[in-house]
């Protein structure tokens, strides 16, 4: 009777490292989704940033944010926006071309 108990504790216990292992590895390749999901959206933003200001030649002033939109990578909504910075913090907006 004390070997049947411990057997059923050996794989009581087998069956929660089990357990507990499935999910660990779950949530593990939940979050590198998400994270590929954030990067993807966030190149996606970078691009179609960069699309946007080389059709619009004229930039604004080196302070001003420009909003421009959002992406969605596969099944993700991302919204940016983009800041322009200057190097020189004398350049004006005129002397930049993408």
């Amino acid at each position: 009777m004390i070997l049947t108990l411990l057997v059923m504790l050996v794989i009581l216990v087998l069956g929660m490292t089990i357990l507990n292992t499935g999910t660990t590895d779950a949530n593990i390749a939940r979050n590198q989704l998400r994270s590929l999901q954030a990067f993807y959206a966030a190149e996606a933003g970078i691009e179609e940033s960069l699309v946007k200001l080389k059709k619009d030649q004229a930039l604004p002033d080196p302070d001003s944010e420009i909003v421009v939109g959002s992406v969605n990578p596969g099944n993700v909504a991302a919204k940016y926006k983009v800041e322009l910075i200057y190097p020189n913090p004398g350049e004006s907006a005129g002397d930049k071309t993408i």
